[in-house]
């Protein structure tokens, strides 16, 4: 049987940057079938992180070794687009910025990822290659996760956007994590593969998320 890996305590929406309270609890670890450990995923908002790059570098401080990822914004929203805005976008990077710092200092072998969504600062294929220009020589990594990059709009040509999305991230050297679920395992297999094979690069490790309304839940893939 799979183990499903258990959600852990949410810590409070955003952050209060004179305490800073409960950071070590903010991340949800990720495991393969065997219980070989990913990484972590911090389950926190950075756009909603007041004094975002004080708060970025704190998160950092606390972040398990190997691959430590953050969201790039909320998964549901109050109105269409919020994190796409200029503000958040910006109070993101800043997030991320001190984010990156933090990590850096480590001598653990601690890794900075981002976990994009459709709803956040880094949302599709093109604002993926954006944030990675740069990022990526200096340690980033990012996790791909198709069904979370699908909008309402998207879904009369899923299959079209679904090929389109792992012809231009799929071979990338950064991804480090793949993300399956109920629509990108069964709905659009044919939208995985090329005559050739997998349209995910060989290696990179997986997971799938159960149809359940859990989100922070995940089991491994063999």
């Amino acid at each position: 049987m799979i183990p499903v890996i258990p959600p852990t305590c949410r810590p409070p929406r955003g952050f209060v940057p004179s305490t800073f309270v409960n950071l070590q609890r903010g991340w949800l670890p990720l495991e393969d079938v065997e219980g070989t450990p990913i990484g972590h995923v911090a389950l926190v908002d950075p756009v909603l992180a007041a004094e975002p790059e004080q708060a970025g570098y704190a998160l950092g401080r606390t972040a398990p070794a190997g691959m430590a990822a953050i969201r790039s914004g909320p998964e549901v929203v109050d109105g269409p687009g919020v994190a796409w805005m200029p503000d958040a976008r910006a109070r993101f990077d800043a997030f991320a910025a001190g984010f990156e710092r933090a990590v850096a200092t480590r001598p653990d072998g601690c890794f900075p990822a981002v976990w994009p969504h459709s709803h956040g600062a880094v949302s599709d294929a093109p604002s993926i290659q954006a944030f990675m220009r740069g990022r990526h020589e200096r340690g980033w990594r990012f996790v791909l996760d198709p069904a979370a990059l699908v909008t309402p709009s998207m879904m009369p040509l899923l299959e079209d956007h679904l090929c389109r999305l792992l012809d231009l991230l799929g071979d990338h050297p950064a991804a480090c994590l793949l993300i399956e679920d109920e629509a990108t395992g069964r709905a659009w297999p044919s939208a995985w593969r090329r005559e050739a094979g997998d349209r995910v690069r060989p290696g990179v490790p997986r997971l799938r998320r159960p149809p359940t309304p859990e989100r922070d839940s995940y089991t491994g893939l063999p």
